[in-house]
């Protein structure tokens, strides 16, 4: 039998059509695939970018007079920036005194904000609570009290027993509830920090500085309930099931007249503050104030007793002083803040690949003319990298290894100028080189 002349097998028009057709369509499904996978992926680049926090350092040195102090540690550090405006000694250990006590409210307000109690929730003193010196409200045994009230206790007469019956009651014991406090303090960007109790009680090993109680508090009067608590000059504890009520006083020295200011707590805007006292020669305060709409923390630890008050004022004046001249300065430089938005979506994604950007706890410009930043740790990064903005964009200018103490010092800077960094958590796959890439933009 002949083959028909219109049969050409495989390779008739027909089949080729169809052989085209099917081809095209793999194209548009792999175009499409593609697109599917791409979108997302530069979506989640450009929502991460636009809200990449950036900070920015200034080489200008300030005209002003820095005041002399006699603590052993000072600083004076700027809530919004980070920036350091006064230091003597930060990273100097020494007794926190009741200092710490800050700490134990704000491990007990995350207690709150987790629903684990409530500020109803009744807690009862424990016998070895109550075995501490002055100040004290001599709590008794199975003496019972309200987490609010206990609160009251701690920050306004600094009553050693309250502030432990909220760490025995939260953690269990003295030891667990120490452990919760120092790994808190390295969660907001303690260095130099190690609590052995609730109160603030000299032991051995227990220890802090300026820098690192600033960053505590910064995280602890955040609160408006702290802050609300810390302005009382008295307050009536009420009764409870062992005692009557009980008055209780403020130890705060910005209650009382100084000089002519005859009331310096309205006067220099103190949102909230903390005494620490041992003896005569070993003394500590820390104060939170506004100037102008900006927030700053004030503290002195290692001071005498009786120049603690006029040291924390000689810091506020200078403090003032700092910011008129900042005005001026910023307006000359054409200084700009740094982007302050956060997305929820984005930060849990960056979080899970070790990747989120690093918030900073302090940016200074130091007395060697160079640039020095200190960020907190970010979740399960294995490495930070450090971006500094240049004419064509940022670019890596230092990696820093997990477990090193998370500073970098940029040397490389000149006076009287502007410069622009951002830090992220860093480790290896495949959205930290695409971040990498995103970061040669802009």
């Amino acid at each position: 039998m002949r083959r028909s002349k219109r049969y050409v097998g495989k390779h008739s028009r027909k089949h080729r059509k169809k052989s085209l057709a099917k081809a095209g369509g793999m194209k548009k499904k792999a175009v499409f695939s593609t697109l599917v996978l791409i979108i997302p992926l530069l979506l989640y680049g450009a929502i991460d970018r636009f809200c990449l926090n950036y900070y920015n350092a200034a080489t200008y040195e300030s005209k002003i007079e820095k005041p002399k102090v006699y603590a052993e540690g000072a600083i004076v550090y700027s809530e919004r920036d980070g920036k350091i405006l006064f230091e003597k000694d930060v990273d100097k250990r020494l007794d926190p005194l009741s200092t710490t006590k800050v700490m134990t409210v704000l491990l007990t307000m995350k207690k709150i904000d987790e629903g684990k109690i409530t500020l109803d929730t009744v807690f009862t003193a424990k016998k070895e609570d109550t075995k501490v010196i002055e100040s004290k409200l001599s709590l008794k045994p199975g003496e019972e009290m309200t987490v609010k009230n206990l609160i009251h206790a701690t920050l306004i007469m600094s009553a050693n027993d309250a502030a432990s019956v909220l760490g025995s009651n939260i953690a269990g014991n003295k030891r667990t509830f120490a452990a919760m406090m120092n790994e808190e303090a390295k969660a907001v960007g303690c260095t130099n920090t190690y609590f052995t109790n609730a109160s603030g009680l000299i032991e051995k090993g227990n220890y802090s500085s300026a820098r690192d109680i600033a960053l505590i508090a910064k995280e602890a009067f955040k609160y408006p309930l702290v802050r609300e608590i810390c302005q009382k000059k008295t307050f009536v504890l009420p009764p409870t099931n062992l005692y009557k009520k009980r008055k209780i006083k403020s130890t705060n020295p910005f209650f009382k007249k100084y000089k002519k200011i005859e009331n310096p707590m309205d006067h220099y805007n103190i949102e909230a503050g903390k005494t620490g006292t041992w003896d005569a020669g070993n003394a500590s305060l820390l104060e939170k104030a506004s100037y102008k709409g900006q927030n700053f923390i004030t503290v002195v630890m290692g001071d005498y007793l009786e120049k603690r008050y006029p040291d924390t004022v000689s810091l506020m004046e200078y403090t003032r002083k700092y910011m008129d001249e900042e005005e001026v300065i910023k307006e000359k430089f054409g200084y700009k803040d740094g982007k302050r938005n956060a997305i929820m979506p984005i930060r849990v994604l960056n979080d899970a690949f070790g990747v989120s950007q690093a918030e900073l706890t302090a940016v200074q410009y130091t007395d060697g003319g160079r640039i020095k930043i200190q960020w907190k740790p970010v979740k399960n990064a294995e490495s930070y990298k450090v971006y500094k903005r240049g004419e064509d964009g940022f670019h890596v200018v230092a990696n820093v290894a997990k477990g090193k103490k998370l500073v970098f010092v940029d040397k490389k800077v000149e006076k009287d100028k502007i410069y622009t960094y951002y830090i992220r958590g860093s480790r290896r796959n495949f959205v930290d080189s695409f971040l990498d890439l995103c970061s040669k933009i802009g």
